[in-house]
């Protein structure tokens, strides 16, 4: 329904607003308005889109004419994510497509093409496949709910269809497996290494951090918020709070044992502060990156030091649920990500399997009987013995 509202305006001109308003239900679901310098000019323009808005699927169409993918991308950060509470890294990547060309798209003119040009973009900004692909998946993310959640007539046939060539061209994929662990002679440089004092604070003590990250598997997050009020004396645990899980963003937290070194570390640090290392995590991140540097060790990051712990358990015989859980990974894909076993490793395995197998003879009535070694299984799978 269309309605013409005169003006006067303080040199005593007209104009003449038109407003166009359609209901459903005895609710308005669009309302647009214009104004105009003649009165027929307003009632010719409510005319032809009072015509326009009776076609079918024609109202959602209009509501989204203007809207641009950064509108949505900012309207799915906000009401979704508070919801769903994004962990960083989703955040992260959603602020940053904002900040992009295709975020300056109307939404109705947004195609395949559009995507592929953004990534190639962001291959051209020094971004790898895995890093490119999530901004593909939460922009796909964005347009998949416009529709269920607001009403408003979008789909995600944009993405979809650039799915195919982006594959093809590799500007998308999942990430490579980091097969780089610490070699005796760089650990033992980085553990006798001073490192510089840092400009404002204490300097973090280097040597334990490194230690301690091996031992517990904990990204360097985690252990620069760990508590003191969460450490088990008792039972020589630490609960770490709110542990990364993608399909767990809330409350994720995890009791892990405190093995080896590990112990002895926490036991030695000062309590000065709630935290046990009381440092900016950043501050650790940027020290090890400068130290590395410093002794020319090249392509190790801090991370990897996870990597490095979850691999030395492997090596030492636990079983992949007690390695989980020290890690914190609840699946097997996950955690194998982590595992850089090397070669050599099995030779003293097998070395101590030959010599429990051979001593595992019994004398029964006076026959010689080979008892059989204990069955290897995988997780959840039993044993068909009889």
């Amino acid at each position: 329904m269309a309605t013409i509202t005169q003006r006067k305006a303080a040199d005593g001109s007209l104009s003449y607003r038109a407003q166009v308003r359609v209901k459903r239900d005895g609710q308005i679901v669009h309302s647009e308005a214009k104004t105009f310098s003649k009165e027929k000019l307003a009632k010719d323009w409510a005319a032809k889109l009072e015509q326009v808005l009776k076609g079918d699927g024609a109202v959602e169409r209009r509501k989204i004419a203007k809207l641009l993918v950064g509108d949505l991308l900012r309207r799915y950060i906000d009401e979704v994510g508070e919801v769903q509470k994004f962990g960083r890294t989703k955040r992260y990547v959603m602020e940053n497509l904002i900040k992009k060309p295709i975020a300056k798209k109307l939404i109705g003119d947004l195609t395949a093409a559009d995507v592929i040009a953004h990534c190639k973009l962001r291959l051209g900004e020094g971004a790898g496949p895995s890093t490119i692909a999530q901004d593909v998946i939460y922009l796909g993310s964005a347009l998949g709910v416009a529709k269920p959640l607001w009403g408003l007539h979008i789909t995600k046939k944009a993405v979809d269809d650039a799915y195919p060539t982006l594959h093809a061209l590799k500007l998308i994929g999942k990430s490579d497996y980091r097969e780089r662990r610490v070699v005796a002679n760089e650990l033992a440089e980085l553990l006798v290494y001073k490192p510089k004092a840092f400009q404002h604070g204490r300097t973090p003590p280097m040597a334990d951090i490194i230690r301690f990250a091996i031992s517990t598997c904990m990204r360097q997050e985690e252990i620069c918020n760990a508590l003191w009020m969460d450490v088990n004396e008792a039972k020589r645990t630490l609960l770490v709070r709110q542990r990364k899980d993608p399909s767990k963003k809330e409350i994720n937290d995890q009791e892990i044992p405190l093995l080896g070194d590990a112990w002895d570390i926490v036991q030695r640090q000062p309590k000065t502060d709630p935290r046990i290392f009381p440092y900016n995590p950043r501050s650790v991140g940027a020290a090890f990156i400068r130290m590395c540097k410093a002794l020319a060790i090249e392509d190790l990051r801090f991370h990897d030091l996870r990597h490095e712990g979850i691999s030395r358990l492997f090596e030492a015989g636990y079983q992949i649920q007690e390695v989980a859980m020290v890690s914190g990974h609840k699946s097997w894909g996950s955690l194998r990500r982590y595992t850089n076993l090397r070669p050599e490793s099995l030779h003293g395995k097998y070395e101590v399997l030959s010599s429990s197998a051979s001593a595992a003879v019994q004398v029964i009535g006076g026959a010689v009987v080979e008892a059989r070694p204990a069955e290897v299984l995988p997780v959840g799978q039993k044993s068909d013995r009889r």
